[in-house]
């Protein structure tokens, strides 16, 4: 199935909401069933699979990753 922009933006403010996952001083984001749990919660929320879920967001962290190096490098350069 195919991730709109809408559904993308969807999933990273759900993704936000469930600071245990992003955030390693939360209390719980070291507990895997707490993990899970959240998940969980995002795709049922989305109406997709667990798995598609977690891939996508993986996808999209990759990508904010390397968009934010690549602006970093260009600061760095004046280009």
């Amino acid at each position: 199935m195919e991730w709109s922009n809408d559904d993308c933006l969807q999933l990273i403010d759900i993704y936000n909401d469930h600071e245990l996952l992003w955030n390693p001083k939360h209390p719980y984001h070291y507990s895997k069933n707490k993990k899970n749990e959240a998940w969980a919660s995002i795709s049922s929320a989305l109406g997709r699979e667990e798995k598609g879920v977690r891939q996508k967001m993986t996808s999209l962290l990759g990508s904010f990753r390397s968009q934010r190096s690549k602006g970093k490098k260009s600061i760095g350069t004046g280009k």
